[in-house]
């Protein structure tokens, strides 16, 4: 009895419920809308116009195409978060080419409802069930694995995306309808010249060019411009406007605080045909001709070019570079006015030429020397760990010493050296104006040495009187935080007074430069026709030595081919080579060179001065297993290109990547391979001691869930031919140049037992510290283990994304976390 009251109480009580929940059901509720599914407001949100300029508010992941849903991925960028969108057109605009957006919605459930993909410029209408959007932003071509610092990179150098916004729905209910006003006369059409329909004619506006200052690489490309052609070829050495200029009849007048710099200016019609090209210097002028509508600039070093990314020319830049382009109107003709039709000019009657004396600073084909200034050494910045070779004047990999990163022009000065200790010297290296060594002196505390009139550059070479012992750059920092000053000062009365005018010399090239620029100009091309080198009058052993010497200095080329590639189809008169031509480069090297040139630049820029080359090893090591894969079918396979260039390769690939980039970084490397395993790796050289490194054995493909392999990193012989986890055998060593065998042995077992080789993680550096993850915890330590301490303890497992301005990106239980490492 009690049971069955107890259950016609409770049916009761549910009866009462389910009446109050009906009536709560039937009661009309305003429509309502908020993120998250909170419906708490009558009007729905919509979508606010975006700029975006950092990584910040996205994440390193892709968007499944047909789930909508978020998943790890290193190549590309999602926002983190959901936007509010209502019945809306989103219009996305890029200011640099080479990128899509891709456009995920969902409805008031956050179900996926479709995707959309644009590029620059383009449209999407949001469908009428929409109520949230997410981004993902990709490169169209040559992706690879980025980190959120190294989009950060990107858009720091001048990407930038607008997202605008325009209102479908018709029915606004915050305005009431307004009454139509009466329509009025329509105003007179004027047509103005336009970019993106290319519209031009007499009676449009001609565009006057406004002055251009430039202090960064905002607007600007790593690139060249062809002399011949006018048009935009990847380059590493120079800097290129992204976009061309309007102009009519002005002169451009240039103008550099610093010496060392020039500009070319390219000139187009109407049609953007090109016209011609102008090399300007500081102060020189540049008057257009009457057909010009359009110019474009090209930023180049007179001297000493080299590689060098966006992110090491915005370095110059800050360091205090700067120029101008200014204009005057060279005619009559004013913006405001339409221009009349031309009339036909007569032909003046040609006059015969009269050679003038060039005017100081108008000088097209000659330079001035450029004189020595003072130099004050306070710490290690523009210097770099090494020696110099006292019989070759070329850098050498020495822990001890301090070399100048570049050379100094100098004229007939006379040097002074002053230390404020005792206990060091300088040594200092002549070479000419062809960067050929001369001699070198080593100079006590106030001694002096005067050049000789053949030197145009001087490099400097810091040492210890006695007890050299290994130092890296941050203790030679410490050493002059701790009072160590060098004076390096010029000696007026001893130099030569020269006036700067009196200097003007012809830069003639000899007939061996102009074969090497010949050759070189082939490679920057692709060019594999037969060239006519008659002209230079050289034996075939003579053309081949100066391949050599390309191959040599310039031998990043080399790296880039799919297969060997040399000199061949030569003639032959009277022992004189009449022609030649580049056999065996294949028809993707030019874009592969300039890929993997970018890609070097890119982990050059990743470098501090506080590194050592033990950070730099572990820095190539890793960037190499996290932004690339083995792969056995591409063309590229076997060479340094197709892994820094492509993302892909096979294990000579991988060793031949890993050796050009410590080349470029100044470390020393070897290659070594096995015929019995079919393998192939690298020996890197560390304080004096040569240790295996295998990039193949450690890229396990699961890069992509954070997990980097350190196994088969720094390794001597004993430990490479052990189960750790698979062992190494009946290998042989090559030189650089991989034809020569050599006796080398991986003989210290330094690294044997090295802390490295149990971390599963990709490694950061910042300030002197490696931070990796291990298991639940993030924990950092120098790159020897000697001062390894725990950052911070999560509840899982923890990948490391990347460094972005001061603060490490990593992933935990698939939410991305930042923590300060500042």
């Amino acid at each position: 009895m009690k049971k069955s009251r107890r259950c016609g109480l409770g049916t009761t009580i549910c009866r009462g419920l389910l009446f109050v929940l009906l009536a709560v059901c039937l009661h009309t509720a305003p429509k309502a809308y908020a993120l998250g599914g909170d419906l708490a407001s009558a009007d729905y949100e919509r979508f606010k116009p975006m700029e975006v300029s950092s990584s910040n508010g996205w994440i390193s992941a892709g968007i499944d195409d047909t789930t909508g849903e978020v998943y790890s991925y290193r190549r590309r960028l999602a926002t983190a978060e959901l936007y509010p969108v209502y019945k809306q057109t989103l219009s996305v605009s890029f200011n640099s080419d080479g990128y899509m957006f891709g456009v995920y919605e969902y409805d008031g459930d956050s179900k996926f409802v479709k995707k959309s993909e644009v590029g620059n410029n383009g449209e999407v209408t949001v469908s009428d069930d929409t109520r949230y959007i997410r981004f993902c932003l990709r490169r169209i071509l040559n992706e690879k694995s980025l980190s959120l610092g190294q989009w950060n990179s990107i858009f720091n150098n001048g990407l930038k995306i607008s997202i605008n916004v325009e209102d479908n729905d018709s029915e606004s209910e915050s305005e009431p309808e307004s009454e139509s006003e009466p329509e009025s006369e329509p105003l007179p059409e004027v047509k103005l010249y336009s970019r993106a329909t290319e519209e031009y004619s007499v009676e449009t506006h001609y565009g006057l060019f406004e002055e251009l200052k430039v202090t960064s690489t905002s607007g600007w490309m790593s690139g060249g411009i062809n002399n011949t052609t006018g048009e935009v070829y990847e380059y590493r050495r120079r800097l290129v406007t992204q976009d061309v200029y309007p102009i009519y009849k002005q002169t451009l007048n240039i103008s550099f605080n610093e010496d060392g710099y020039k500009v070319e200016v390219y000139e187009y019609d109407a049609n953007k045909s090109f016209i011609k090209m102008t090399v300007a210097s500081s102060g020189d002028c540049v008057t257009v001709t009457d057909n010009t509508r359009f110019v474009r600039f090209c930023l180049f070093r007179v001297l000493n070019e080299k590689s060098l990314s966006l992110g090491q020319w915005n370095s110059i830049f800050l360091n205090g570079l700067k120029f101008t382009i200014s204009a005057a109107h060279s005619d009559s003709y004013s913006a405001d006015e339409p221009v009349p039709e031309p009339t036909p000019e007569p032909i003046p009657e040609p006059t015969p030429e009269v050679e003038t004396e060039p005017e100081v600073g108008c000088v097209k084909e000659s330079s001035y020397h450029e004189l020595f200034e003072e130099m004050k050494v306070v710490s290690t910045k523009g210097w770099v760990s090494g020696g110099v070779d006292s019989k070759t004047g070329e850098v050498t990999v020495n822990r001890r010493r301090l070399v100048t990163e570049e050379l100094f022009p100098i004229y007939e000065q006379t040097l002074e050296m002053v230390f404020n200790e005792d206990g060091y010297k300088v040594e200092v290296y002549e070479y000419d104006e062809n960067n050929n060594f001369i001699k070198m002196t080593d100079v006590a505390n106030g001694s002096e040495i005067t050049v000789t009139d053949a030197t145009r550059f001087v490099r400097f070479s810091l040492h210890r009187i006695s007890k050299e012992k290994s130092l890296s750059l941050g203790q030679w920092n410490n050493i002059f935080n701790n009072g160590l000053v060098l004076s390096v000062s010029v000696d007026a009365e001893k130099s030569a007074s020269v006036d700067k005018a009196e200097l003007v010399v012809e830069n003639v090239l000899t007939p061996h430069d102009e074969l090497y620029n010949e050759m070189k100009r082939m490679l920057e091309t692709g060019d594999t026709s037969l060239h006519d080198i008659s002209k230079f009058g050289f034996n075939i052993y003579e053309v081949r030595a100066i391949a050599d010497e390309l191959k040599r200095g310039e031998c990043y080329y080399y790296f880039a081919n799919s297969s060997s590639m040399y000199l061949s189809d030569f003639s032959l008169k009277n022992n004189i080579c009449y022609t030649m031509r580049f056999e065996g480069m294949d028809t993707d090297f030019v874009n592969r060179y300039n890929r993997m040139m970018r890609t070097l630049s890119e982990i050059k820029s990743m470098t501090t001065a506080q590194m050592s080359d033990l950070d730099k090893v572990i820095l190539v090591h890793d960037y190499i297993v996290s932004h690339t894969y083995y792969e056995k079918t591409s063309y590229s396979k076997a060479c340094a290109g197709g892994i820094l260039g492509d993302g892909h390769g096979l294990c000579t690939g991988f060793a031949r990547a890993f050796n050009a980039a410590m080349k470029y970084l100044g470390v020393e490397t070897r290659y070594a391979n096995s015929d019995s395993m079919n393998h192939a790796w690298s020996m890197v050289k560390i304080d004096g001691q040569f240790y295996h490194v295998d990039c193949t054995w450690d890229d396990t493909h699961e890069e992509k869930y954070g997990y980097v392999g350190h196994c088969y990193l720094l390794a001597s012989d004993t430990r490479f031919g052990k189960s750790i986890p698979s062992k190494h055998y009946s290998w042989i060593v090559k030189d650089a140049d991989y034809s020569t065998t050599v006796n080398l042995a991986a003989s210290s077992t330094k690294f044997d037992n090295w802390f490295v080789h149990d971390v599963k993680s990709l490694m950061v550096y910042n300030n002197g510290y490696w931070y990796y993850a291990d298991g639940k915890t993030i924990k950092r330590s120098d790159a020897y283990g000697k001062d390894m301490s725990t950052v911070l303890t999560e509840t899982g497992n923890v990948s490391i994304i990347g460094l972005s301005q001061g603060k490490l990106q990593y992933k935990v239980n698939g939410t991305v976390k930042t923590v300060n490492v500042k």
